[in-house]
């Protein structure tokens, strides 16, 4: 179990980060950087909070994925509709070095808080904005969600099967890529500020969208040039013209083994291994032209697959030197151990459901780790460490803000 150390400085430490965001993108990327030492304070509204606090399923009215999302974070109550609020949150923003929203574009300027009003309280200031398509263009006033983002970045056009409807994956995919490209923006502005010295604050314009269609380069040039367009293929490679044997297949036990052979080594493996020599010297697999036999090698190693258990078929994948892995769902996620080997899963103390469990730290940094030193906290926990340690406030004063429903 991993103690709830406090006192143990990470590799952002010294970092502030001032979270005003919400469900999901933008406190997915507060997260990854409070994992390794930034401290991160994230602003909810009184009463209300983060809407991941009413999200998925809970535990004795507690929920779990806040406990997840808020872990790490030094979280307060604010009213940013108040005049009182924005002047205490610009107090914070003096005193921070990164302030992540996820607000629709123009929320924040009506609020007395857009950029050019922080940038005159803290030049140094690093502000990302994340957003469904970004703070310019027509689309900008719109509201967006992840879905609607996976929609038309084009990643959606290519996922699922021929003839089926269009897919996404069953978790926040757009705004998960977006925090951890909103986090990688802010290191990059980090850098540029401090480690060139520049001594000047970035403004940085996420959308959900343009996240995930970064990741399907390819496509923009090959409609350019050639004029393709991809199709949906299943779980094979969408990539058009390709030679490598990727699907899923089941396994004679009944589970799901999937297979990548991407290049012409690995490939030749499979062949022999499914086939032996006969199949690695047949002319429809060994010449230039295999993409074009591919769907006949899907079918071959379909059947292949089929006859075995998954355990014996994993097995005979890795001694040939071939690539291949069991579909798992959490249940074998819990019992892998290279999943236990690298920490994956941390047992932690939490105040109210005792011992979870939940996702270690990710990526790893074998000689100084990231840490969990606390999991999600109540509302306005840390709101008279924030308001009266570091702005300086007496009692009195965050009382009287209480009763007004400003904190």
């Amino acid at each position: 179990m991993q103690e709830n150390n406090h006192k143990e400085r990470g590799l952002l430490a010294g970092v502030r980060i001032l979270e005003l965001a919400s469900v999901v993108a933008g406190p997915f990327a507060a997260s990854m950087l409070a994992d390794f030492g930034a401290e991160v304070i994230k602003v909810e509204l009184p009463g209300q909070g983060d809407a991941i606090r009413y999200s998925g399923v809970r535990k004795n009215d507690v929920s779990l994925w806040w406990k997840v999302s808020g872990r790490n974070k030094k979280n307060i109550t604010l009213d940013l509709r108040h005049p009182k609020g924005q002047e205490i949150c610009k107090k914070i923003v003096a005193q921070s070095d990164a302030l992540i929203e996820n607000f629709r574009p123009g929320t924040l300027e009506k609020w007395n808080l857009g950029w050019e009003d922080l940038q005159r309280i803290n030049p140094s200031l690093i502000m990302l904005r994340i957003s469904g398509y970004g703070q310019t263009g027509p689309y900008s006033p719109r509201p967006g969600f992840g879905k609607a983002a996976e929609a038309m970045s084009g990643v959606m056009q290519i996922t699922g099967y021929p003839d089926e409807q269009p897919i996404s994956p069953g978790f926040s995919f757009a705004d998960t890529v977006s925090g951890l490209m909103g986090a990688f923006a802010v290191m990059t502005a980090l850098h540029h500020r401090d480690g060139l010295g520049a001594r000047k604050g970035q403004l940085i314009d996420v959308a959900l969208f343009e996240s995930i269609y970064r990741l399907i380069e390819w496509q923009v040039i090959f409609f350019d040039q050639l004029g393709v367009i991809p199709t949906r293929r299943g779980a094979k490679m969408g990539l058009p013209g390709s030679s490598w044997l990727i699907n899923n297949y089941p396994t004679k036990d009944g589970k799901w083994v999937a297979v990548s052979a991407s290049n012409r080594q690995v490939l030749n493996r499979v062949l022999k291994l499914i086939g032996g020599e006969n199949l690695l010297a047949d002319e429809r697999f060994n010449g230039e032209q295999v993409f074009r036999h591919m769907d006949e090698l899907d079918v071959i190693t379909a059947d292949w697959i089929r006859e075995r258990e998954c355990k014996d078929v994993i097995q005979s994948f890795v001694d040939a030197g071939a690539v291949a892995a069991p579909v798992y769902d959490i249940r074998d996620i819990f019992h892998d151990e290279q999943y236990a080997a690298r920490d994956d899963i941390l047992e932690m103390e939490d105040e109210e459901l005792g011992r979870i469990r939940m996702l270690g730290v990710i990526p790893k940094f074998p000689q100084r780790p990231g840490q969990i030193r606390w999991t999600g906290k109540e509302m306005g926990f840390f709101n008279r460490e924030i308001y009266c340690d570091l702005l300086g406030m007496s009692l009195e004063e965050l009382a009287s803000l209480k009763a007004e429903g400003i904190v």
